[in-house]
């Protein structure tokens, strides 16, 4: 019975090894396998996060050409779907602006036209109103010569009539002096 005993506990011993062996390889092989899928799986994450980066790089710099791929249907996917949808509507604002810009230029230059059959005819005017002003100043000098030349000669009139009085009265004072008399 001892042998028996001693053969199970051996034969027992064995096959401890034997699953603890198995039990440690199934492990080792499961942490591989866990590690190799996580090395996988976030890989799969951080490429088209990396993707995204530079296409997210390219449109900052103004490059609204590269076609995004929007194939895949997770969060990443949805984030690139996102990312086009928002490229195409900048695309459609520049090009809005661009139209915008060139509208706004064809105003501005029949703005100026307008501007410019208004400021020519003013312009004209405005000569016109300094020639009439120029005139006018003329005439007026001519006008103050001409009251200072009467006030000149209504002064000498009154020289005149105040001398031709004085002589009158000096005459009739020596009234009787007078040859005809």
């Amino acid at each position: 019975m001892l042998v028996a005993a001693n053969a199970n506990y051996l034969a027992a011993k064995q096959r401890y090894r034997l699953v603890r062996g198995l039990k440690t390889g199934a492990a080792a092989v499961g942490i591989l396998i866990t590690a190799l899928l996580s090395i996988l799986r976030a890989r799969s994450i951080v490429r088209p996060l990396r993707q995204a980066v530079s296409y997210f790089e390219r449109i900052a710099q103004g490059d609204l050409t590269t076609e995004i791929d929007i194939a895949g249907c997770d969060e990443t996917g949805r984030l690139l779907t996102r990312l086009a949808v928002m490229q195409v509507h900048l695309k459609v604002m520049l090009e809005d602006i661009a139209e915008d810009s060139a509208a706004i230029g064809q105003r501005t230059a029949h703005l100026q036209s307008q501007v410019s059959q208004v400021v020519d005819p003013s312009a004209q005017q405005h000569l016109g109103i300094q020639q009439v002003a120029e005139a006018m100043e003329r005439v007026s000098q001519s006008v103050r010569q001409v009251a200072e030349s009467a006030v000149q000669a209504a002064a000498g009139a009154v020289h005149a009539q105040d001398l031709a009085g004085a002589g009158l009265r000096h005459g009739a004072r020596h009234g009787g002096d007078s040859p005809s008399g």
